[in-house]
């Protein structure tokens, strides 16, 4: 049934459709220690938020709401919110315009990458470039053909006795010269790693991609302006040209599907026009909600004061649980916990029996009632290159589910290291 291109790219296992059935088994399981996944822990602050600002939502409210269509750019009223308050915090020429709220950040990448990268006119094709892996495992299925992504593996330091991926801006360019990338894609914070690369960095990136006119799409889903998800002082903005995307799921807020991309006017033309010809519009209803608590109420404030120190806390404990045992070390390496709600684990010793990889370790950890997140679904795009035995540990449980989980990852060390 499922022959033609468009059909046979989903029927089949992606890397996030499996992601998204262990929730879904997890869930149900009452005695599956839940490492895996990337769903915010509950903030009840953040929900009685919006639930008291809907108590004041009048029958016009409703009306507007919910008997129209929003544009396909998304509402207006939105827009010009994300706009006034972008200006506010220093990110520069933003309108709203240059905005448009999409159904969660992954309607957008979709739309994104199938815009700027493929099959060209003339037969030639372009690819999206993934400067710096391991990155985010959502990205990996949304070609719609093959070969669609060129993954450069980061360099990798070891700083303070925890593992550090930088970018190699030498194999950047040299991709970006190609002339074979049609955008350019960097989670920040990083995904699965919790690397938050400084704003030095991003400048050689933005200014790089400018050079060699290839559109750069910063995701900032656990970044600023909001969740505000990093541990340390970061004065970084994007430059003018630089696209990016927030998204509202990790401000504890992940029912309501809602994001926004802020690109070029071009760019949100074309975006916007697919969202049309598709789906007519996103909901009208989540952004109406959004809408009024933005303009009523400091998100940004709200999520630095219940979000921020809540992760930093399960970052610490996690991290004191691994130290307690004497890691990282020579055969487990940690990398620096910067931001987002991930740790990212490498078995690196020489093993005692047969060498793990990702997937055996994760199956292995899932037999003993631990899901996590096995690290080979984030190498998109690599090639000619074996990954490293990994893990993508999130950090949002509860502290007996850490310690469940922290537990079994150290026991199968120590079984096969």
């Amino acid at each position: 049934m499922f022959e033609h291109t468009f059909s046979s790219t989903f029927p089949g296992e992606t890397g996030i459709s499996n992601l998204m059935s262990d929730l879904t088994s997890a869930l149900q399981n009452k005695e599956m220690a839940f490492l895996g996944g990337g769903n915010p822990a509950l903030h009840q602050e953040i929900i009685l938020a919006v639930e008291n600002q809907i108590k004041t939502f009048d029958n016009s409210f409703w009306q507007n709401a919910m008997a129209y269509y929003d544009p396909a750019a998304g509402n207006l009223q939105l827009r010009h919110t994300l706009a006034d308050f972008l200006t506010r915090e220093g990110y520069p020429d933003v309108n709203p315009e240059r905005i448009l709220i999409s159904g969660g950040s992954q309607q957008a990448f979709f739309l994104l990458f199938n815009l700027l990268a493929g099959p060209l006119k003339n037969g030639k094709r372009k690819k999206v470039l993934l400067p710096m892996l391991p990155e985010y495992i959502g990205y990996n299925d949304l070609g719609l053909q093959g070969d669609f992504f060129y993954g450069i593996d980061a360099i990798r330091i070891i700083e303070n006795g925890f593992l550090r991926f930088i970018p190699d801006f030498e194999k950047i360019e040299a991709v970006l010269k190609s002339g074979e990338i049609g955008i350019a894609a960097i989670s920040r914070p990083q995904n699965p790693t919790g690397g938050v690369l400084s704003s030095q960095y991003m400048k050689t990136l933005e200014d790089l991609c400018q050079v060699y006119s290839v559109p750069l799409l910063v995701d900032c889903a656990y970044g600023n302006p909001f969740p505000g998800l990093v541990y340390k002082e970061d004065d970084y903005l994007p430059q003018p040209t630089t696209l990016y995307s927030i998204s509202f799921s990790k401000c504890g807020l992940p029912g309501l599907r809602t994001g926004a991309l802020i690109a070029p006017r071009d760019i949100i033309r074309a975006t916007s026009n697919v969202i049309a010809v598709t789906q007519l519009a996103n909901s009208s209803l989540s952004s109406a909600i959004l809408s009024e608590f933005l303009r009523k109420n400091d998100l940004k404030s709200l999520t630095r004061k219940y979000l921020l120190p809540y992760y930093e806390r399960r970052r610490n404990y996690i991290l004191s649980l691994f130290e307690h045992h004497g890691f990282p070390n020579e055969n487990l390496r940690i990398h620096v916990s910067e931001g987002a709600f991930f740790l990212w684990l490498e078995f690196c010793g020489s093993s005692k029996k047969q060498k793990l990889n990702s997937q055996k370790i994760y199956e292995l950890l899932k037999a003993r009632q631990v899901l996590v997140v096995p690290g080979s679904y984030f190498y998109a795009g690599l090639t000619n290159h074996q990954t490293p035995s990994c893990l993508r540990v999130s950090f949002t449980g509860e502290d007996n589910t850490l310690e469940t989980g922290v537990r079994e990852i150290i026991s199968i060390l120590k079984e096969n290291y």
